[in-house]
């Protein structure tokens, strides 16, 4: 007895490329996007939202070595909405939210964080602890230039769980009340 060669219809091989191609995408899928600060939240400002990777928030500090430690930490994903525009309130927010895979990993980003202040914010930074809404982690006041017209930044990088929740404010109105009261409103 001899056996025929099997023939598939172009159909069944389209069918079996897709689903071998689905299959392997599906294991190498990014995890989602974490929330970040609803754009109604400062709504007199236009906003652009979008992921972070590991390799960008290096390139942000001039540090290649970040994107080894953030792996190291578990970094899973991150994503900011970013709000800017002419206002006599707010004229700068940076909402960040980085999600990590242990509590330990977070908790490791927000120390490098803290000691690399500098390197966010300038020389000098005023640090002090900070909370909301469960999370623990600090605040950061840059240092003001004497500049006419120059307004405070603010910087507040806390954690709760896995999650760590990073938010970046500059305006006249930008005060350690202002950070707190849109740190409630973040993820």
């Amino acid at each position: 007895m001899r056996l025929r060669p099997v023939r598939h219809t172009p159909a069944v091989l389209l069918g079996a490329i897709a689903l071998g191609a689905a299959a392997c995408g599906a294991s190498h899928a990014q995890p989602p996007a974490p929330p970040v600060l609803p754009a109604a939240a400062v709504s007199y400002l236009p906003s652009a939202h979008h992921r972070l990777t590991a390799a960008g928030l290096a390139r942000e500090i001039r540090r290649p070595a970040l994107t080894a430690e953030l792996s190291h930490w578990g970094f899973r994903a991150a994503a900011e909405r970013s709000f800017q525009g002419e206002s006599h309130r707010l004229t700068v927010v940076d909402s960040r939210t980085f999600q990590f895979s242990s509590p330990a990993g977070a908790r490791s980003f927000v120390s490098f964080v803290r000691g690399h202040a500098a390197v966010y914010l300038g020389a000098y930074p005023t640090v002090r602890p900070f909370t909301s809404a469960g999370r623990t982690g600090w605040t950061f006041r840059a240092q003001s230039c004497a500049c006419p017209g120059a307004t405070p930044l603010w910087l507040a990088v806390a954690r709760a769980g896995a999650r760590v929740t990073w938010l970046e404010i500059n305006g006249p109105d930008a005060t350690v009340g202002t950070l707190q009261a849109l740190a409630a409103l973040a993820p």
